[in-house]
């Protein structure tokens, strides 16, 4: 027998550990990237409540707004109209458009869904919307946020805005 085929095995293996370790690498940095993505950023405040936070730019204005049956409210500027409503009959998101896009996403440890749409929206006076939907399994009430939009760059915005949503510890009490 020949010791070649042992030393190709051993370069093989070699090279098979580099390319995990490496994949390993670009994993961990991939991971890291989406965690900062969905972080505050400078010029950013967070927004705390009993049910959740989120997080939006210094730019965005608190308009004062009612609920009836849940937790609302409502901020405004650069392009967004950004609203949300934490109860139990929170927009679900279903009866949105014909040509909405949804996207499933996580916020920390909880599935929610994404949606954009590029058609016009009446109610808060924009050319698109940006929404999404999360509930925990169990619990009564979900949370809905909406953002209409000017304009693409808004868009985008929302998008970022709506990724920093975390839900607060289950177990919190569901709004009224």
């Amino acid at each position: 027998m020949s010791p070649a085929p042992f030393r190709f095995n051993r370069l093989t293996n070699s090279k098979t550990r580099l390319v995990h370790a490496a994949l390993l690498l670009l994993a961990t940095l991939l991971g890291s990237l989406t965690v900062r993505a969905t972080e505050p950023e400078e010029g950013w405040q967070t927004i705390k409540n009993n049910y959740f936070s989120f997080s939006i730019p210094n730019t965005l204005k608190k308009v004062k707004v009612q609920g009836i049956d849940s937790f609302v409210e409502r901020y405004e500027g650069d392009g967004i109209k950004l609203s949300f409503d934490y109860g139990w009959y929170s927009d679900n998101l279903e009866h949105w458009p014909p040509g909405t896009k949804y996207e499933d996403v996580k916020l920390g440890n909880d599935p929610a869904k994404l949606a954009v749409t590029l058609k016009a929206d009446p109610a808060v006076n924009s050319t698109s919307s940006v929404g999404i939907y999360v509930k925990r399994a169990g619990e009564k009430a979900a949370l809905g946020m909406y953002a209409g939009c000017d304009n693409e760059k808004a868009i985008a915005l929302a998008k970022k805005i709506l990724l920093t949503i975390r839900l607060a510890p289950p177990g919190t009490k569901d709004a009224k």
